[in-house]
């Protein structure tokens, strides 16, 4: 998991560098084709600067004035997320942002504000960003005053969950400005910092709705920074075992990251399922009208020759009629893992087709 030099969304180092005084948070992996905290590269830092922005500390020692001063390690290009937690007046870091235009512009870095919550007699409420409107219209605001598009929003999935907001309908209000996203986890009550899908409520049902988070991440097009902040889990963690739960995160980033580029390569090629029954069914409810498939794969001889839904169904063989280049084969079908061994045998790349992400409509 060290070695995460593929563009795309990338685990975050659980054992950040950084200066603990001013707030610092660095991450240490090749995140978006960005090479972070590397002599020469660019570097991504989380600064608590809300403290400072509301005047209860001098903004000369907080890291928005440390990187764009040179104290920090913050290069150009670099990209500084702006947490707001605990944050109780929002103009305020808004003034001081404004206020500092001119170093931010000369440091050439690019900052996002990001949601957040605040502990208040033992429950967390709403702040004045915790809402993914708020922060696109903070952000909107600071690029009129920059002349260019400098401020991007952060989604942080953890702060929402604890507010019960419905993190998806977030990142849709964020829309184009979202440029960074803290997958983590909790149980909507305490501050964890785990791992995404770890925790439930009743009988096995997510708190957080992760397929619905992918989901809108789709909608908007995201192609900004994934980053997985879990120190909550590496706390009692034995050594040995944190480069393989690290893999493990970097594992569902890249499966994210492929669903949310999924409508891309429906577009791109020639689609063929494999399976005529309700996960096809699924595909055809959200898909079928924009990128019906060229035909239709089944071991069942007895549906050869016939058609689903007006889509002819065909052998397993006939999908080398397409070229390999030209064709994206999608397993639908809850016997995806014998499938899979079936179309490996028979040298055909394949994905599968998991309908949790868009939409499960038959059951």
């Amino acid at each position: 998991a060290q070695d995460a030099g593929a563009p795309g969304m990338g685990a975050a180092d659980q054992e950040p560098q950084g200066s603990g005084e001013s707030g610092i948070r660095a991450v240490s992996f090749r995140i978006s084709g960005r090479a972070l905290l590397e002599e020469g590269g660019s570097a991504l830092l989380r600064g608590a600067l809300g403290q400072a922005a509301s005047g209860s500390a001098a903004p000369g020692h907080d890291v928005l004035g440390q990187a764009v001063s040179g104290q920090a390690p913050v290069g150009e290009g670099a990209l500084l997320v702006i947490e707001t937690f605990g944050l109780s007046q929002g103009e305020g870091l808004l003034d001081f942002l404004e206020e500092n235009l001119p170093s931010i512009q000369g440091a050439g870095v690019s900052l996002c504000i990001e949601n957040g919550c605040r502990l208040e007699k033992g429950r967390y409420v709403r702040t004045p960003f915790s809402q993914g409107k708020e922060l696109k219209r903070a952000a909107e605001r600071l690029n009129q005053a920059a002349g260019r598009p400098i401020f991007g929003t952060a989604v942080h999935t953890g702060y929402a969950n604890l507010l019960g907001l419905n993190t998806a309908e977030l990142i849709r209000e964020a829309g184009e400005s979202l440029t960074y996203v803290c997958f983590q986890d909790n149980d909507g009550r305490e501050h964890f910092e785990q791992l995404p899908c770890t925790f439930t409520s009743g009988r096995g049902a997510a708190t957080t709705d992760w397929p619905g988070i992918v989901r809108a991440l789709a909608e908007v097009s995201f192609e900004g920074v994934g980053v997985m902040r879990t120190p909550g889990l590496f706390a009692g963690l034995p050594r040995p075992m944190v480069s393989v739960m690290l893999e493990l995160q970097l594992r569902l980033l890249k499966e994210w990251e492929s669903q949310i580029r999924f409508e891309k390569r429906l577009g791109s090629k020639k689609v063929i399922l494999f399976g005529c029954g309700i996960r096809f069914r699924n595909y055809m409810k959200t898909w079928g009208g924009k990128y019906p498939p060229a035909f239709l794969a089944d071991n069942n001889r007895a549906l050869w020759g016939g058609k689903r839904q007006g889509i002819p169904v065909y052998p397993p063989e006939q999908i080398f009629a397409v070229p390999e280049g030209e064709r994206l084969v999608l397993i639908c079908n809850q016997y995806f893992i014998e499938i899979g061994k079936q179309l490996k045998d028979m040298g055909i790349s394949y994905e599968i087709y998991d309908d949790a992400y868009w939409g499960r409509f038959y059951s």
